[in-house]
C-alpha cells in the first residue's frame, strides 16, 4: 500500500482508502473486515479538508460521517478560520510542500 507514516503502516489494522467522501459508508464496507462496525468510531476530516470541499455536497459528506460513527461514535471536524487561514499557510502548508506543492504568498 501506500506508505503513509511507518507507525501506520506497521500495524494492520491501519487503513487507508481513497474514494468520494460522499460514498464513504460504501467504500468502508468493500475494503474493511466486518469487524469494524462493532467497534466504537472517530470519524474526522481534518486541516480544512471539510473547508474546501463544495458547498453542495458538504451534507452529504456529514450525514455520510455521522451514519459511520454510528449512535456511540464520534464526529470531529476541523476547519481553518478564514481570518486565520494565512497563518495556515504560512506554520502549515509552506512547511509541508509535499502536500500541496510549493506555495508562494505575497504580503
Amino acid at each position: 500500500g501506500m506508505l503513509l507514516h511507518p507507525l501506520l503502516d506497521a500495524n494492520e489494522d491501519n487503513f487507508f482508502i481513497c474514494g468520494n467522501a460522499t460514498e464513504l459508508n460504501s467504500l468502508v464496507k468493500a475494503n474493511l473486515p466486518t469487524e469494524f462496525w462493532s467497534t466504537k468510531r472517530i470519524v474526522s476530516i481534518m486541516m480544512n479538508t471539510f473547508g474546501i470541499l463544495p458547498k453542495e455536497i458538504r451534507q452529504a459528506v456529514v450525514n455520510e460521517m455521522l451514519d459511520m460513527a454510528g449512535a456511540d461514535g464520534k464526529v470531529v471536524i476541523g476547519c481553518w478560520h478564514s481570518q486565520q487561514f494565512p497563518t495556515g499557510i504560512s506554520e502549515f502548508y509552506q512547511k509541508h510542500p509535499e502536500l500541496c506543492g510549493e506555495i508562494d504568498v505575497e504580503r
